[in-house]
């Protein structure tokens, strides 16, 4: 499941047919969340065998799965990162460094208590409401931009 978000995250940024994106519970890295999901008694050097044997098995470059190197060519659509604060699997300041890689239009929800299994049932049901909320604007805002023309480049704006 993780790699479908990782992968839709990924072709979003490369996809300009994508109106917006919600990313919940999206890890920065395969290498990261790999490590931070570590169990204390398993070795290291083990698992990063394990994930090298996934890797030739499976086909995949770990280096290649990187969302937050290329979360900010998601922009100039809108994106939302839905994170539980008690997620152990990815954490916080994971998120947040992602969110801080993201360019504008972005919105950050950390739900307080939500943890990486909780963020989706029954979380993000209850959150689904204002994701559609969400998806409205976002949508119609990139429907106004179609019928608008092409977008103009924006400056950077400084800091």
């Amino acid at each position: 499941m993780a790699e479908k978000r990782c992968f839709a995250s990924l072709s979003a940024a490369r996809n300009p047919q994508i109106g917006a994106v919600v990313a919940v519970a999206l890890y920065n890295c395969v290498d990261e969340v790999w490590q931070t999901g570590r169990p204390a008694m398993m070795p290291a050097f083990l698992q990063d065998l394990t994930l090298w044997l996934t890797e030739k098995r499976k086909g995949f470059d770990r280096d290649r799965i990187c969302p937050v190197d290329v979360v900010d060519q998601i922009a100039p659509r809108p994106l939302l990162v839905i994170h539980g604060s008690e997620d152990r699997r990815i954490l916080e300041t994971q998120v947040r460094r992602l969110f801080a890689a993201a360019s504008e239009p972005k919105s950050l929800w950390l739900v307080p208590g939500a943890t990486h299994n909780s963020i989706r049932t029954p979380v993000l049901d209850e959150l689904a409401p204002r994701v559609v909320s969400f998806m409205d604007g976002a949508l119609g805002q990139a429907v106004h931009q179609a019928q608008a023309g092409p977008p103009v480049q924006r400056r950077p704006q400084a800091m």
